[in-house]
């Protein structure tokens, strides 16, 4: 049975999942607590009061979104304004250098960046916090094995095998790996980002946290 689309946000689900990640963490709290995906048929006040509630008893500390579109996050932030309540502290969406150029994504409930979203979060305490960051290994694939490797991916458009040639160029400009540039162009926005990237190795890793040292100029990803 697909599950995908199916909300678990009511308040008595979310009540029971938190105290089931609380009692198999064995922890008193979560840091940050996602939505993550949005239910269009609750108001987003609803939303917002579940989780203040779950701040008051002290079981989440903060909350965010994850898939949430930046319509629906103006309307959180302007009904926590006048709440008072801290509100969003992260948004979790799909955002990479390739993202703009990408096929439609098989999973229509992601949300990926777009300018509007861009401009929010030039404008807000909201964290940008994209996944996907390092495309899902498109470019390392298509750089080491062709692109019979990578045709196959939604990232595999005319566009973006011409960003690759970009990205090879960089790497040789600032002899750095391609994680490295991805990673790059996330952190070189011209707003706050924290990308998440999975590492199966120390060694990757390792190489994630380089990036910070690499002295990007932000038109080096002006494409």
């Amino acid at each position: 049975m697909d599950t995908m689309n199916i909300s678990r946000m009511s308040k008595e689900d979310m009540e029971y999942d938190l105290n089931l990640s609380l009692k198999a963490l064995r922890i008193d709290y979560i840091d940050i607590y996602f939505y993550h995906r949005d239910d269009l048929s609750q108001p987003v006040s609803d939303l917002i009061e579940v989780m203040e509630y779950f701040v008051k008893q002290g079981k989440i500390r903060y909350y965010g979104c994850s898939n949430w579109t930046t319509e629906r996050m103006i309307e959180a932030d302007n009904y926590c304004k006048e709440k008072g309540y801290r509100g969003f502290v992260a948004n979790q969406m799909l955002f990479n250098i390739a993202s703009d150029n990408m096929k439609p994504f098989p999973d229509e409930t992601m949300v990926t960046m777009d300018k509007e979203m861009m401009k929010y979060h030039k404008n807000s305490n909201n964290l940008a916090m994209p996944y996907f960051g390092l495309c899902s290994g498109f470019f390392q694939k298509l750089e080491t094995k062709g692109k019979e490797a990578v045709i196959d991916s939604p990232y595999f458009t005319e566009g973006n095998i011409k960003r690759g040639v970009k990205i090879k160029a960089l790497e040789e400009k600032y002899n750095c790996t391609t994680s490295q540039i991805l990673l790059g162009y996330i952190l070189n926005q011209d707003f706050e980002t924290l990308p998440l990237a999975g590492a199966s190795k120390i060694e990757q890793l390792e190489d994630f946290m380089k990036t910070i040292h690499i002295n990007f100029n932000k038109g080096d990803f002006k494409f």
